[in-house]
């Protein structure tokens, strides 16, 4: 080959490689897979218009499909019941649950009234596609079809099994749901939003059970458990079924029974150990634990404790100190996911940018308005209420929507002598239960922790969560 022969192959090597990757997706298949996918949606409410937004498609008649977590997140909280939503925007809304697996991340269903559609076949050895396509609802364009990225195969519980797909980048937010499949329109996943990173970059790979397979869902709260405190120890992993099928409103109910049945479960031994010689630990925890009570507190020895709290060690004796002081009355501190903040009488305290914890869901504005409310000692606005802490002393509580989609926000408050003491804890909103006994937990805790040597508590605290609950933002679809 003459060089100038090399030469014009090697730039047409080069255009080659440096050209975008083309659709090689059937025509038909790319018709079907657009027509079988729909939003997936769970508008908000009068007080919340907040919505939750996904993707579903259909592999059956009447017989679609979508993600455990978008199903789990829509029970217990302020979102209305779920329906499909196609091209017309005409709405279906769910009738029954079919299947349902944490462990795998995908959701069977019905609706009412099904509509007439084509329906996605699964495609059961994922390994052995090469180019697969994504579709996924997008608020300005409606169902999108895109190629997916590279993916890698992730081996679930045996080397055998490929339980996972991920993609190299993550789609946006409103795809979740929506089927990975090859070039032939064969569904070989379902996009899902991974746990620790908030970002859709998973596909849940299909199995033939997906389809036509019917039996019990086994619950293990995988999310619920994240949330229960920073880090507990110490804790059961819950093990529950619920028959299926079922309709949609009574596998809620039962779902969120296990919900509340598991966090006081869990957590109010925790609780209930605080009566006793539960202690905050760590080099400031005699000064955290009088921020806490507005007065200096009692310390007993870790040797006979029943529990203990390891406290920030990033706070300092003085900063405390001058928040003590009233020289800092903006500062917060956190205590087992709750936040503190003390305010001085005749203050008017505002949290500091560097003042909140790392964690995308504490709202400084909500918790400010709403301090003044809680600081009278008596419940006196609609739906505050009363707590007695097990010293006799009363806090005032309150509970609502912080303004970001579904995370609500829960407030305890009570007069010291020096000024006011505010516990607050974000939280979803059918996880209400939890972050009740959290800061009913947190506002027990009356002592503190002398010498080195523990005994054989029953429950270790963490000062950090296991994984980071920031926000990631969402992403948009440009292309």
């Amino acid at each position: 080959m003459d060089r100038v022969s090399l030469l014009f192959f090697l730039s047409l090597l080069l255009v080659a490689t440096a050209s975008p990757r083309l659709f090689a997706i059937d025509s038909g298949a790319k018709k079907s897979a657009q027509t079988a996918t729909f939003e997936f949606l769970a508008p908000g409410n009068s007080m919340d218009p907040d919505s939750l937004t996904g993707t579903a498609f259909a592999i059956g008649f009447n017989e679609y499909v979508t993600t455990a977590h978008l199903i789990g997140s829509v029970i217990g909280s302020h979102y209305q019941r779920p329906r499909l939503v196609n091209a017309n925007r005409e709405e279906f809304p769910i009738a029954d649950l079919l299947q349902y697996s944490e462990r795998r991340n995908y959701a069977v269903f019905s609706v009412k009234n099904p509509p007439s559609s084509p329906t996605l076949s699964l495609q059961t050895n994922a390994h052995m596609a090469n180019d697969w396509y994504f579709a996924g609802w997008n608020a300005t364009k409606g169902v999108v079809i895109r190629p997916a990225t590279p993916v890698i195969q992730v081996v679930g519980e045996s080397a055998a099994d490929i339980g996972w797909l991920q993609l190299s980048d993550p789609v946006w937010s409103e795809a979740e749901g929506g089927p990975l499949f090859d070039a032939s329109g064969h569904v070989v996943g379902v996009l899902s939003t991974s746990r620790a990173t908030r970002r859709t970059n998973l596909a849940s790979v299909v199995d033939a059970r997906l389809s036509g397979a019917r039996g019990s869902a086994v619950i293990q709260l995988p999310e619920e458990r994240e949330w229960i405190m920073p880090t507990v120890w110490s804790f059961e992993s819950p093990e529950a079924e619920i028959s299926l099928p079922t309709p949609f409103d009574q596998f809620a109910a039962e779902l969120q029974t296990l919900r509340d049945a598991y966090f006081d479960r869990v957590i109010t031994p925790l609780l209930d150990a605080t009566r006793n010689n539960f202690v905050l630990v760590g080099p400031a925890a005699p000064s955290i634990c009088a921020l806490l009570n507005g007065h200096y507190c009692q310390c007993k020895p870790q040797s006979s404790a029943t529990g203990f709290v390891a406290t920030d060690k990033s706070v300092t004796n003085e900063i405390l100190h001058h928040i003590l002081k009233g020289e800092d009355s903006s500062r917060t501190i956190t205590i087992a996911g709750v936040v503190l903040l003390h305010t001085r009488k005749h203050s008017s305290a505002t949290l500091q940018e560097n003042s909140a914890p790392d964690n995308a869901y504490f709202d400084r504005s909500s918790v400010q308005n709403r301090q003044a409310s809680l600081h009278t000692g008596t419940p006196k606005m609609l739906g505050q209420k009363a707590y007695i802490d097990f010293q006799g002393r009363t806090w005032t509580v309150e509970a609502g929507p912080s303004g970001h989609h579904d995370i609500s926000l829960i407030t305890m408050g009570r007069e010291l002598s020096d000024g006011y003491m505010t516990l607050t804890r974000q939280f979803p909103t059918s996880l209400r239960r939890a972050a009740e006994l959290q800061v009913q937990f947190v506002a027990n805790l009356v002592n503190y922790g002398c010498g080195t040597s523990l005994g054989d508590p029953v429950a270790q605290v963490a000062y950090e969560f296991p994984h980071s609950h920031a926000l990631t933002a969402e992403l948009t679809e440009t292309k």
